[in-house]
């Protein structure tokens, strides 16, 4: 028997996502942004020593393909912000995640549904629709 576990299906997050309070939806958000920035990190490191070694093609390759797995999480990682920012939408509606340009007093809570939205329509930690 295996002890290995596999990654949640997306359908199984988004149901799961449902009850979960809009602070814990928030947090979430940060924890697999800060997960795919090391995902980057690791990718650049790993592809720099790839580089400038002098491994033989069979290591080089090896390490390749961890990047290259690296990358596909950092995918299934977006997915599931997405399916983050649906379920905020859900509750409060697209606006709530399309405001993120304007000056707001709202402190905290503004900064996060900025991050939200940013993150999940360009995949990265700056919006390219205001350089936020």
């Amino acid at each position: 028997m295996s002890t290995q576990s596999l990654p949640i299906t997306p359908g199984a997050f988004a149901e799961a996502i449902k009850e979960l309070p809009l602070a814990v939806l928030y947090s979430k958000v940060s924890e697999i942004t800060n997960s795919i920035a090391h995902l980057k990190r690791s990718n650049a490191e790993i592809r720099a020593y790839i580089a400038e070694s002098n491994d033989s093609e069979e290591d080089k390759k090896d390490l390749e393909c961890h990047a290259t797995e690296n990358e596909a999480v950092m995918v299934s990682m977006n997915e599931r912000i997405m399916l983050l920012k649906t379920e905020v939408e859900n509750r409060w509606g697209p606006s709530v995640t399309n405001s993120h340009c304007h000056q707001s007093a709202s402190g905290t809570r503004f900064y996060y549904l900025r991050a939200l939205y940013c993150i999940c329509v360009v995949h990265s930690s700056q919006c390219i629709r205001c350089d936020a």
